[in-house]
């Protein structure tokens, strides 16, 4: 039921093995994957690779693109909203004005 996954994790502590969670909430326990080759020999280890973050303060997303979330939001579970709600806008504008309205308030869209 991979469509239905809302929560992926990964440890470095663990690699091979992925944790997911079919529901954004922290009391539901992760179920875990392991994708490791079943091989014989000697196991790589990957422990050595070091990535950074490709956009460590998040990405800008268009105001556009901002504005459709919004007309999308009555859609979206409540549980979600905070996440669509921190997005930042690109361009020269902040973006903030555009979730001060209610939610289904859609009259400035057009």
């Amino acid at each position: 039921m991979w469509l239905k996954i809302q929560w992926i994790r990964f440890e470095k502590k663990h690699p091979g093995i992925t944790y997911f969670k079919y529901s954004n909430s922290d009391d539901v326990p992760f179920s875990c994957i392991d994708l490791n080759k079943k091989k014989r020999g000697r196991r790589t280890m990957s422990n050595n690779i070091t990535l950074s973050l490709l956009y460590p303060d998040g990405r800008a997303v268009a105001k556009p693109k901002l504005l459709d979330l919004k007309t999308l939001l009555q859609f979206i579970p409540p549980v979600n909203h905070s996440f669509y709600r921190k997005l930042q806008c690109s361009d020269e504008d902040s973006g903030d004005d555009i979730w001060t309205d209610t939610d289904n308030d859609l009259s400035d869209i057009e």
